[in-house]
């Protein structure tokens, strides 16, 4: 059974810079991208020369955006979408409270990698590369990385 998570760009360029994107085909999510993450992520990346927009737009190739949810900033379309697909993975506190104050499940990357581990789509051994990974790159602090790894463990 898949989950439909709405993707934050947060956590796809966390996943970029770890060089983890390939986790999010092997976990059992079906994951929803409004249009406006995707601009961020992959357009506006794009024409700013930022290297990870073109692995972001591999992850995301079998894809469709979903149209915009009515809202002003996109952080809000973030969130009220979340709050229609009832899951949001980001790393950004302020978006995850808000979408869980509206029912949404809040994931952070993180998360998502736990997540993995407990459906089996990957191992311990993995999980802990891919935790490790979001820690060397600045994507988590060293405490939320233990904290993690205490979950693997």
């Amino acid at each position: 059974m898949h989950v439909r998570i709405v993707l934050d760009s947060s956590t796809l360029i966390s996943l970029a810079w770890s060089a983890q994107l390939p986790l999010l085909a092997r976990l059992p999510i079906e994951p929803v991208i409004i249009n406006s993450v995707y601009a961020e992520t992959v357009t506006e990346g794009h024409a700013r020369g930022h290297a990870d927009a073109a692995g972001i737009e591999h992850a995301l190739a079998a894809l469709t955006p979903a149209p915009d949810p009515e809202g002003r900033s996109v952080d809000a379309m973030v969130v009220s979408a979340a709050a229609d697909v009832g899951a949001l993975a980001t790393n950004d506190v302020v978006i995850g409270r808000r979408a869980g104050n509206l029912g949404a499940r809040w994931l952070r990357t993180g998360d998502l990698v736990l997540l993995g581990l407990a459906t089996g789509s990957f191992d311990a051994s993995a999980a802990r590369r891919a935790i490790e990974a979001l820690a060397v790159t600045g994507r988590i602090t060293p405490q939320l990385r233990d904290e993690f790894m205490e979950d693997i463990a």
